[in-house]
This record gives structure tokens, sequence and C-alpha cells, in this order.
């Protein structure tokens, strides 16, 4: 059962078939991360089958509403309740779950078809390089595309995934769910979270080679800096540059710090090298 405000919420109720066909497949030791949870369609069917629930949604009306349905369906010790942005949400959660020591999720819901698949940056090295969970999540993400017929739409739409990832999950499913207008369907992808993508790299496993002009390449990134000798300041930039898509809540501040720093050991290094010359030239002189 659910109570909502249709003239502040949104709901619909053909989606109820598509509800259950992702409810049918969790097991109570499931663990739910559901990012754009809406009233709770997902998140409290998820709840009374026993699994434990982290339910977000933006949206105060919604989150008032998803509360009440919590209460009104008796899964409040299943079912968390947050009103956050959707990605701030998943790397805080993931933070504090790893903190604890508590498991992680092993299911992503993300029912926000217009602009969903934007949000699988959220999950680039989210988890740190030591994560041993066996399982890493499964997502279940939905989004319109386009197309003459189903084929294209799913080529599309896994396009679209695999720019954000940098990679294409191994052995995507892609559902249709409906169809919305002429040549435009809803669909929903699932796939297991690559382990290289949603894992940070470990530092000490980097390959660097240095050649005859200074240059360092960190080759198991693929990103090459420029250095003579002191790459400190580089790598650090290079780290946070790759991590700053869904690290973690500060990812992108450090990112930008990281390359300030890297910015500013630049010029001190050139200005050295100045310096440098310039007494060579005093000494033939």
């Amino acid at each position: 059962r659910f109570k909502l405000d249709f003239a502040k919420v949104y709901w619909n109720s053909r989606l109820q078939t598509e509800h259950a066909r992702i409810v049918r497949t969790l097991e109570r030791e499931d663990i739910v991360c559901d990012m754009f949870c809406g009233i709770g369609p997902f998140a409290v069917p998820a709840g009374k089958r026993g699994c434990k629930v982290y339910a977000n949604d933006l949206n105060p009306e919604s989150y008032k509403w998803l509360r009440e349905n919590v209460q009104l369906n008796k899964v409040a010790e299943h079912v968390d309740c947050f009103n956050e942005d959707a990605r701030a949400f998943v790397r805080r959660q993931t933070r504090e779950l790893l903190e604890s020591k508590k498991p992680m999720y092993t299911i992503v819901t993300m029912n926000l078809p217009a602009t969903a698949i934007e949000f699988l940056d959220a999950f680039k090295h989210l988890y740190p390089h030591t994560f041993t969970q066996v399982q890493m999540p499964r997502i279940h993400c939905y989004c319109f595309s386009r197309g003459e017929n189903f084929e294209e739409m799913k080529t599309s739409a896994l396009r679209r995934v695999e720019s954000v990832l940098g990679k294409m999950p191994q052995d995507p499913n892609v559902h249709n769910v409906r169809n919305v207008a002429p040549k435009k369907d809803m669909l929903c992808i699932s796939f297991d979270l690559p382990r290289e993508i949603g894992c940070k790299r470990n530092n000490a496993e980097l390959e660097i080679k240095e050649d005859s002009t200074g240059t360092t390449t960190c080759s198991s990134s693929g990103v090459v800096t420029s250095g003579h000798g002191d790459t400190d300041g580089e790598d650090r930039a290079a780290t946070g540059a790759d991590g700053a898509g869904g690290a973690d809540d500060g990812g992108t501040k450090r990112a930008a710090g990281g390359t300030k720093r890297a910015t500013r050991e630049g010029a001190k290094e050139a200005d050295d090298e100045n310096s440098d010359e310039k007494r060579r030239k005093k000494t033939r002189s």
C-alpha cells in the first residue's frame, strides 16, 4: 500500500510489473541501495522481503511520503530513508559502511530514466583498493533510448553507459520496460560493477618508468606526466584527477588540489631550470 500526493510526487502505476520483476530477484540477504527511490515502489517491497534497504530521494515531498509508506507497511526496521543528492548519498553511505565495517550493499537501483546513466560516475573508484567483497554490486540503471528498433536502442544505451564508466561492463542485460513514445523506449540495463572501475588503484602497484628526458609514465593508468626526477607532485595530481569522478565525497576537491600542487611544482622546477641555465651561461662567458 502506498500513500502519496499526486500533485507533488511522481507515480506511474504502469511500472508496477517492472518493480515486481526486480524485487523477485532479491534474496533476503541482499542489501539494496535505492538512489532515486521516490515514494518507495522498490524500497518498500524489498524491505518486506527482508532486505536491508538504503533508500534516497532528493525531492522533499517524495522523502516525506517515503517515510510515511515505510511506516504504513511496517518495514521501518529494514528501510533507512534519506533526502540527499544521489551522488553525495552513495559516497557518504559507502564511506560510512566501510568505516563501520558493516556489510556493503549488493544491489543498486537507479530509477530516474531521464538522467540515471549520468550518475554512474559516482561508482568510479568508489571503493578502496583493499575492498574484499567477493561480489561487486549489481546495478539496475534505467534510461530512455531512441531508435528504429530495440537493437538500435540497446546499442545506444550501452554506448552511453560505456562513455560514463570508461569501460563496457561484462555481459550487461538490457530489458525493454515499456514504450513511452514513437521510437522511444524505457530500458533497464543490469550489470555487475567491474572491480577495476569501482575500486581505487593501489599506488604501490603502479608501474613507474622514467626515460632519459625525465618524463615519468604511470603505465597502469595510461596517464603521462612530465617531471625531472621529482614525481611526487605529478603522481598525486594524476591520482587525484583519476579519482575525481567518484572516489569519495571530497574526491573532486582533492583532485583540484593535486592539480594545483603539480602546477606550482612544475612552475618552480621551470624557474629552477632557468636559474641554472643563466648560471651556466655566466660561467661559459
